[in-house]
């Protein structure tokens, strides 16, 4: 028999302010049962108390125990549904909780619909319950609703009465008595837990901000990443961009369990959930169990959900920011899209404003270097200018061995010159790691290898390439130009070639094209896969086109590092 018992103090005398004081709550029960709920009074009381460490498992289970008590039954057990779409299970006599993946029968409508449920005194199956096939058999039972947040949360069921006898009348008063305390202490301890939960993401996002703007971290996403395995609970998380022709996407940082199954791999875009995150740019929560691009990869990672933030702004082309979980851990949460949403914000925001804050203080140093460059031309040069010919006047008048000595000197004031105009140039082009400009390194590469060439190299430089290209960029740049004029020279035949290298709207592209008799060698090809694969890493993309008028390459990366 299905019944809804009314009773005028149903889900009152709770108060969040302090200890709970379970004898207001009681109201017109018997007095003679009042001082059953101490034990319950008492273990409320316990993980309400500002200081309590005490779990909401451990303190159910301690409310299971009670309930056996105040009811005079031999079993209770408590199921609270999970935000995450999951249900716990506690029971009286066991500390630890279990997982439901889902519910049926008796417990579904208590759980689900709200019903209060009273059956007679037959034996019953605790598959009919909808319990798990372990638990002992079950007599009368009473089961009542749990609500928390205004809504049904889980139930309160107790059976298998003391000697046979059934729950006395107000047994159904007391299991809804007691389901109200535990509805409370649901209420309170999601509430903790969320606050908690957005004080981590908040705190993780200051601090990384923090740290990004002050360019702590040499690899900001890298960074992004192993914060985020604590912080969101993860046992995988990624970012990914798209490649410049936007036909595939490189993982440009990992962190995890098995990431080196994903360091620096490049993957194919078409029929992705990151493809639709690039142009849809919304949050996803993703069963990764009914995805079958790149299956192989999933299932060698292992994981059956992820939640993805894409991040508009990044690295001025954007990406997607995943978070992964293994099928044993809890799902994803709306909450938690929210969160990962803002702190991915955030830190696209802290990443932006580290640029800008560092393109400035660029431009202070480039503006200073080009003032004493202006210096040093038109003060200091000029001035050695003057005095040299002024020596060079005075030498011709003097006698031999005197006017040697002059001349000597008017050299080392040429030299001089030469000198403090290398030293301009200097000033006024960023240096790689030896010294030198990339301007200055792809000069010096092709001025080497024309010697084996055996002609001259026609070459086009577009764009600021010295102070616009990342300095790992263009040692890649340089490694690619290398390559490619040394393949021309060992195998091409050719008798011209021409290199342009162009840096326009973020992207550093390298072209060089021979006249020669096209690709044919093996060894040749295996090269240029290589240089393929570096530009992928980039998010670049490289292309060959070759016949028997020769072969052109292009090669392009984001210039940004």
């Amino acid at each position: 028999m299905v019944h809804e018992p009314r009773h005028p103090n149903r889900g009152s005398g709770l108060s969040v302010g302090g200890p709970l004081d379970m004898s207001s709550h009681i109201g017109v029960a018997p007095t003679s049962t009042a001082d059953l709920y101490t034990d319950l009074r008492e273990t409320i009381n316990a993980a309400l108390a500002d200081d309590s460490e005490l779990p909401l498992e451990q303190a159910l289970a301690a409310i299971a125990d009670t309930t056996c008590t105040i009811l005079s039954c031999d079993y209770a057990a408590i199921v609270v549904r999970d935000p995450d779409g999951g249900s716990q299970l506690i029971r009286s006599g066991r500390g630890a909780a279990d997982h439901l993946a889902g519910l049926e029968g008796l417990v579904a409508r208590v759980v689900y619909d709200g019903d209060t449920i009273r059956t007679p005194d037959t034996a019953l199956e605790s598959a009919a319950l909808g319990l798990p096939a372990e638990e002992p058999p079950l007599r009368e039972l009473l089961a009542v609703p749990v609500r928390s947040g205004g809504k049904v949360s889980g139930g309160l069921f107790a059976s298998a009465h003391r000697g046979g006898r059934p729950f006395r009348r107000e047994a159904e008063y007391d299991a809804q008595t007691i389901g109200t305390a535990i509805g409370f202490l649901v209420d309170r301890a999601r509430l903790v837990a969320g606050i908690q939960r957005r004080e981590r993401w908040l705190e993780a996002s200051t601090e990384l901000t923090r740290e990004l703007v002050a360019d702590v971290h040499p690899n900001p996403m890298q960074a992004l990443v192993e914060r985020l395995l604590d912080v969101a609970g993860v046992d995988l998380a990624t970012v990914i961009i798209p490649s410049v022709d936007e036909a595939k996407m490189v993982i440009t940082s990992v962190a995890g369990e098995r990431a080196h199954l994903l360091e620096r791999r490049v993957l194919e875009r078409a029929g992705t959930v990151h493809s639709h995150l690039f142009d849809e740019r919304e949050p996803l929560i993703v069963n990764l169990g009914g995805v079958s691009v790149q299956r192989e990869l999933l299932d060698q990672l292992g994981v059956e959900a992820a939640l993805m933030v894409p991040m508009p702004g990044l690295a001025g082309q954007g990406g997607v920011l995943s978070l992964y979980r293994y099928p044993d851990r809890p799902a994803f949460s709306q909450a938690e899209v929210r969160m990962a949403t803002t702190f991915a914000t955030h830190i696209v925001l802290a990443m932006q404003l580290a640029s800008a804050r560092a393109s400035r203080e660029r431009t202070a140093l480039l503006a200073e270097r080009d003032r004493i460059a202006r210096d040093l031309h038109d003060n200091i040069i000029q001035q050695l200018f003057a005095t040299g010919m002024a020596l060079q006047s005075t030498a011709s008048e003097l006698d031999r061995d005197s006017g040697e000595k002059l001349y000597r000197a008017i050299d080392e004031l040429d030299r001089t010159i030469l000198q403090i105009r290398t030293t301009i140039y200097r000033l006024t082009a960023p240096t790689l790691d030896d010294g030198s400009g990339l301007r200055q390194r792809i000069e010096h590469v092709i001025s080497r290898l024309e010697e084996m060439l055996g002609f001259p190299v026609e070459i086009d430089i577009s764009g600021p390439i010295d102070f616009g290209v990342g300095d790992d960029v263009g040692r890649d740049v340089v490694a690619v130009l290398q390559e490619t004029l040394t393949n021309v020279a060992k195998h091409a035949e050719a008798s011209s070639v021409h290199v342009s290298i162009t840096l326009r709207e973020g992207v550093v592209t390298l072209v060089v094209a021979d006249n020669g008799h096209g690709i044919g060698d093996s060894s040749r090809r295996s090269g240029l896969a290589n240089l393929r694969s570096r530009a992928e890493a980039r998010g670049g993309a490289m292309t060959t086109e070759s016949g028997s008028n020769g072969t052109r390459i292009t090669w392009s990366a984001p210039a940004a590092d």
